[in-house]
């Protein structure tokens, strides 16, 4: 794990991105505002609670990110290549949304976008039971940070319409995306 020993060029890298702080064995999704001294003034994405902690707690492997349940949809985000990139941490300028091209990063998401580095996610027959209820809403929902499922019983893979939900409850998958079954077994168990 890269750790930085020099407050300055940190703080050139890592201001204004979201990287994980180390407590104990979890790692918490934080969007650091300043670094000064080797101390790093952040706030939780979660619950918005501003700290400090120091520089050697910072947890500088790439969070993971895909599906963040937003308001009424559920909105898949990957990282856009950047060779000529010289930060760290995620930032609205390395990522992208591939399911809506017009969707804003952070903002008001900051909760849902630690969900999903945290990998917190209804379950697929509380996502189901969802849509099932309201089929007349218009929507997606989330239940990993790959798969997620519309109100009309569409199934996405990342972003991809790779099938649909039968009357069962079952994926019932394009033929061209039955290879998305092993994937699904994993993200509902």
């Amino acid at each position: 794990m890269l750790v930085y020993k020099n407050a300055e060029y940190a703080a050139n890298r890592l201001a204004g991105t979201i990287v994980r702080r180390i407590i104990g064995n979890q790692h918490i999704p934080i969007a650091i505002a300043n670094i000064a001294n080797s101390k790093v003034a952040y706030t939780t994405l979660a619950d918005n609670i501003p700290d400090v902690c120091d520089l050697k707690e910072l947890d500088l492997d790439p969070v993971p990110l895909g599906y963040i349940n937003n308001q009424k949809v559920a909105t898949y985000w990957a990282r856009k290549p950047m060779r000529q990139d010289w930060r760290q941490g995620l930032r609205a300028a390395n990522v992208v949304c591939l399911s809506h091209p017009h969707a804003e990063w952070g903002g008001n998401n900051l909760k849902q976008i630690a969900a999903c580095i945290d990998g917190v996610y209804p379950t697929f027959k509380q996502c189901l039971g969802k849509v099932k209820r309201n089929p007349e809403a218009k929507g997606s929902i989330a239940f990993s940070r790959d798969f997620a499922i519309d109100s009309a019983g569409v199934l996405f893979y990342k972003s991809i319409t790779v099938g649909g939900i039968d009357d069962n409850g079952e994926p019932d998958y394009l033929p061209s995306f039955e290879w998305a079954s092993d994937a699904f077994i994993e993200a509902v168990n």
